[in-house]
């Protein structure tokens, strides 16, 4: 998945950029769960058997007047720091988006290189639009780079949610907890009630981060985005309410 939405027993998660729990998510700010520092509409019109039909990405672009500046924050647990993009994240930013599972599951511009990479960040580092909060996912003990998260398509209450991770960081449950803390964040301090995420149907790892990251299955979009194969492949959706326990 670019994280503006990912294969194999990875995770990884479409981003949809927009320019050009069953778990506790905790009390919002300042609670146990997670810290907090300065720093669209619906997709879909449900279908019988399950099925959707998402509406066109022309109409997914009504009321982004509506949208207003997020500020910069940072995110942070014992176990990750989440915080906007830096310059300097360049080079990793590159050696990620050139992983082979990566660019399957998060297209980027073909022949992506270190100019290319830059510009990915300067347009997720900027917030001022109001419809995109993107943060770079690091250790806070090393500083190393572990992966991205991005809230996006930031319309009135809704949004929707992607990343991705770098291969060293597989499998040790970074992608969830990061969904965890920018779902929390988004719920508690943006006011945000419909969050929604989805994934291509043969990345079934990022089916299990939605699932553990408390993001129910609500249907499977037919061929609705093309993938790093040159495909177009039917996706999961799945959504979480600031309402749900």
């Amino acid at each position: 998945m670019d994280e503006y939405r990912q294969a194999g027993a990875h995770v990884f998660l479409r981003e949809r950029p927009e320019m050009t729990p069953s778990f506790p998510l905790g009390d919002g700010p300042g609670s146990s769960g997670f810290h907090v520092s300065a720093a669209q509409p619906p997709l879909m019109d449900r279908l019988s058997g399950g099925m959707v039909a998402r509406k066109s990405r022309t109409w997914d672009r009504r009321g982004v007047q509506d949208s207003r500046p997020v500020e910069h924050v940072e995110l942070n647990t014992p176990e990750l720091l989440l915080r906007p993009w830096r310059e300097e994240d360049a080079a990793d930013v590159l050696a990620a988006l050139r992983d082979p599972e990566t660019a399957q599951w998060n297209p980027s511009a073909p022949g992506l290189d270190l100019a290319g990479a830059q510009a990915w960040i300067r347009a997720r580092a900027d917030w001022s639009a109001g419809t995109h909060a993107s943060f770079a996912v690091t250790d806070p003990a090393t500083g190393v780079l572990t992966g991205s998260v991005s809230l996006h398509r930031i319309h009135g209450d809704e949004g929707s949610i992607g990343y991705w991770t770098v291969p060293s960081a597989r499998g040790r449950g970074v992608a969830t907890a990061a969904v965890r803390l920018v779902t929390g964040w988004a719920f508690g301090s943006l006011g945000l009630h419909r969050i929604e995420l989805c994934h291509a149907v043969a990345n079934v790892a990022s089916c299990r981060v939605a699932d553990r990251a408390g993001y129910p299955w609500e249907g499977t979009l037919r061929e609705s985005h093309r993938y790093g194969d040159g495909r177009r492949h039917d996706e999961h959706l799945h959504a979480r309410l600031a309402t749900d326990e």
